[in-house]
């Protein structure tokens, strides 16, 4: 067999497997994946004027989480309480050894 008959049957063979494999691929895909796709009707595809793009039809940004900062603002100052707290009684220990308080 010359290298470029071998070559054909190479890309026959892969170009087959390929259409075997894509046919699988869209005949048992789901209805909706989420942020990724989604089967619309050709009535949508005409309401928005035969676009394509896929940002027409499918969000793929992820909504923000919602920040309580009365609940962070309270963490917080009990944090920096309990820092002042332990920064004391570290001085304290300190005093005792003759070392300067930090």
């Amino acid at each position: 067999m010359t290298g470029l008959l071998l070559w054909s049957v190479i890309c026959g063979l892969a170009l087959f497997i390929f259409m075997i494999i894509s046919q699988d691929t869209y005949k048992y895909r789901p209805e909706n994946i989420e942020r990724y796709a989604r089967r619309v009707s050709m009535d949508e595809i005409e309401r928005n004027g035969y676009n394509l793009n896929i940002s027409r039809y499918v969000s793929t940004s992820i909504d923000e989480v919602k920040i309580d900062l009365k609940e962070v603002n309270a963490k917080l100052i009990t944090i920096n309480e309990s820092i002042k707290t332990n920064t004391d009684k570290h001085n304290e220990f300190l005093k005792e050894l003759g070392l300067s308080p930090i």
